[in-house]
């Protein structure tokens, strides 16, 4: 873009807009409170009571972090804006330039197009693929507020571990023609047995979901193969080390790829969405008294007894009265899936999630994904009800005050809640 170009008068006055337009958000940011721009880390739960949230490691470092997410969100609007009514004057590698000037000088001086010469765009290309996806119009959930707390409960040990994974430019990840998108990731593993089929997911379901060929084209496949192949690869980590059979976990994964969300799960660590002040189920709750699930298990001869309080799936070969499990899908149980244990016989705990799919819209506040822990003393319309009343902002707090419920309300098992805000 040289001063002789045909376009640079246009683009000289978008650009000069522009600047206008950082002047105005300027106040705006001197007006807004400063918060920090909470992102966690993919940390276990390891300790009674744990909240502890770490910060998360990002692929591109966002300029505008300390701002308060009113001044990001009005500052990212007013820049669509002029981008769109001027569309007609600019190619799109102008409007990339334009937002790119924009986004990484947002205390810049009154002329940003003498900035594009400048050294930090010596590699404008490659600095366009990194950082442009963090200016995405379409997407409603630029910002979300994430909270997570745990509590060990009368367990004698952790097994829930979760992840978060903070926005996250495709291309990073995936193919050079994905440069204009991004996701996040938010996801819960409720471990029995040990903790090793939860720590695996936790360290490798994302990988093999992002890295796959169809994550962009066909998401609910990716997400499909990525559980699949979690739990094969788990079953020949645990064969290898001689891992007790016993040994899995639940897993609930809530994808955010643009304005879509995806959750699939498996097992009973649940998920619900408040759209206009209502609770919405985002899973199906895989137990044996789930009548879908009993008529799976009972076309391929698998047993359910009800020797307990509540149904459960028993062992095809050992005596299902005393060999038994409280879910029937889950990544790892090697007892109930391998040859060897089940003599040819198939016991119906598989590895298949369940997927649900939805665009995000101005209606959608905010999601919950907690552990059946959580969900055995307080029920979704419950959960959703609580964060709507809390005085607090803060999703960590929110997260805190559920945890306590869950405390005084007595739930034996391991408890992990995990909120994500979209506004």
């Amino acid at each position: 873009m040289s001063s002789g170009d045909s376009h640079s008068d246009d683009i000289a006055s978008v650009l000069n807009e522009l600047s206008s337009q950082m002047e105005i958000c300027s106040r705006v940011i001197e007006q807004s409170s400063i918060e920090e721009d909470k992102r966690t880390s993919v940390l276990p739960c390891t300790s009674q009571n744990s909240d502890r949230v770490g910060e998360a490691s990002s692929n591109s470092e966002d300029p505008d972090q300390h701002l308060g997410k009113s001044a990001r969100m009005k500052r990212r609007l007013s820049v669509s804006v002029l981008i769109e009514q001027h569309k007609p004057k600019l190619s799109k590698s102008e409007e990339d330039l334009c937002q790119l000037s924009f986004h990484y000088n947002p205390n810049a001086p009154q002329n940003p197009f003498s900035l594009l010469s400048n050294p930090p765009f010596s590699n404008i290309e490659e600095d366009i693929k990194n950082v442009c996806t963090r200016l995405r119009k379409n997407s409603l959930v630029n910002d979300v507020n994430v909270g997570v707390s745990c509590f060990q409960g009368l367990r004698p040990t952790m097994e829930d571990m979760y992840r978060i994974d903070p926005w996250t430019p495709i291309q990073a990840a995936t193919s050079q023609n994905c440069n204009q998108s991004s996701y996040s990731i938010y996801a819960i593993f409720d471990g029995h047995g040990g903790t090793e089929a939860a720590d695996f997911a936790r360290k490798h379901l994302r990988d093999f979901l992002v890295n796959h060929e169809l994550f962009r084209a066909d998401t609910e496949a990716a997400l499909h193969s990525a559980f699949l192949r979690t739990d094969k690869e788990f079953t020949e980590y645990a064969t290898k080390l001689k891992i007790n059979g016993g040994v899995g976990t639940t897993a609930t994964v809530a994808l955010i790829l643009d304005n879509k969300l995806y959750v699939a799960n498996l097992g009973d660590s649940d998920a619900f969405i408040c759209t206009k002040g209502k609770a919405e189920r985002l899973t199906l709750s895989h137990r044996p008294d789930n009548q879908a699930e009993q008529s799976r298990i009972s076309e391929i001869g698998g047993v359910i007894t009800s020797s307990s309080p509540q149904p459960r799936l028993g062992h095809p070969v050992w005596n299902p009265n005393m060999i038994n499990i409280g879910i029937t899908r889950s990544i790892g149980d090697l007892y109930f899936k391998q040859q060897e244990f089940v003599n040819t016989k198939q016991s119906g705990l598989i590895a298949e999630p369940t997927i649900s799919k939805r665009i995000l819209t101005e209606d959608d506040e905010f999601m919950i994904l907690a552990s059946d822990g959580f969900w055995d003393v307080i029920s979704g319309e419950e959960a959703v009800e609580l964060v709507l009343k809390s005085s607090k902002v803060d999703c960590d707090h929110i997260c805190k005050e559920l945890i306590e419920i869950c405390r005084k309300r007595r739930s034996n098992d391991n408890v992990t809640v995990l909120l994500v805000k979209f506004k």
